[in-house]
């Protein structure tokens, strides 16, 4: 149910932090940028999401 919008928030995310690499005019935190930052937080939260809805929702066979 959930597992293809968990999996595009994952890979999304990820797209968005190799590109945010590329960037110069960003607002740092640490040794990553912002958008890294929250790029980084999403793919966690795409990873939990993926996890839970394949155990709660498993493909039929």
């Amino acid at each position: 149910m959930g597992q293809t919008l968990s999996l595009y928030l994952i890979f999304y995310s990820l797209e968005r932090f190799l590109v945010e690499a590329l960037r110069t005019d960003s607002l740092m935190i640490g040794p990553f940028k912002q958008a890294q930052v929250i790029s980084i937080a999403a793919i966690v939260a795409g990873i939990i999401l993926y996890r839970y809805t394949s155990k709660r929702y498993p493909l039929e066979k």
